[in-house]
């Protein structure tokens, strides 16, 4: 994704990477610039914290500068555990245990943002499958992935696909993994519009790039 400014018209605008940058718009995307205003244009914490790592993993860690490296430890975008205590114990000159207790409270506060994100995101994709299947197949399809909801948006569990140690709910809507031919695609529910490939974008747009339109308009 790139974030690009215009003045007359939205001010900040996420384009994907297959999409081209609009006319009188220019590239600013950053971390110090999705920190200070990626939470007002994204959807979500998730969506500002996952441009800060890719531009992180872009760069690398020892091509931040000090400022950067120091959002990173905030947003828990992390190449490693190592560098970031060793940045902390060379450039804030703290010991080892004051370093790692600073990593594992940022994660610890990610992690409840996480958590809180997975749940909005989860009540944005039962539209989805609303819109797709009619009410019955949807219930049997909340019932037979139960376990990967609680998963979801208790643990926040992706799916081993999108980085996780174990299957989670992403895993199945994609049929991957632990659910490969036996995934959302091989419960052959009959669709109200559209087709697989479709749904199953749409979902995946949701819960993992967290692509949706939030409801304003008083429900």
């Amino acid at each position: 994704m790139d974030w690009v400014w215009i003045k007359w018209n939205e001010p900040f605008l996420i384009i994907f990477d297959d999409e081209p940058i609009p006319s009188g718009y220019t590239n600013i995307s950053s971390i110090q610039n999705w920190h200070l205003f990626g939470l007002g244009t994204g959807n979500d914490y998730l969506v500002t914290k996952d441009q800060i790592k890719q531009i992180m993993l872009g760069k690398n860690w020892t091509g931040l500068t000090s400022t950067e490296k120091d959002l990173c430890i905030k947003y828990y975008a992390l190449p490693d555990f190592t560098q970031p205590v060793m940045y902390l114990m060379m450039e804030k000159g703290m010991s080892q245990a004051q370093a790692q207790q600073v990593i594992i409270m940022n994660w610890h506060v990610h992690h409840r943002k996480l958590l809180d994100v997975c749940r909005e995101r989860w009540f944005y994709v039962k539209l989805v499958v609303a819109s797709y299947l009619n009410f019955y197949d949807g219930e049997e399809l909340m019932d037979l992935c139960n376990p990967l909801i609680f998963n979801f948006i208790e643990c926040g569990r992706f799916g081993v696909e999108y980085g996780d140690q174990r299957s989670g709910l992403l895993d199945f809507i994609i049929s991957k993994h632990d659910f490969e031919d036996q995934g959302l695609r091989e419960q052959n529910y009959v669709l109200n519009f559209g087709d697989y490939d479709e749904l199953i974008e749409n979902m995946v747009n949701v819960l993992l790039h967290g692509i949706y339109t939030k409801i304003t308009n008083g429900y």
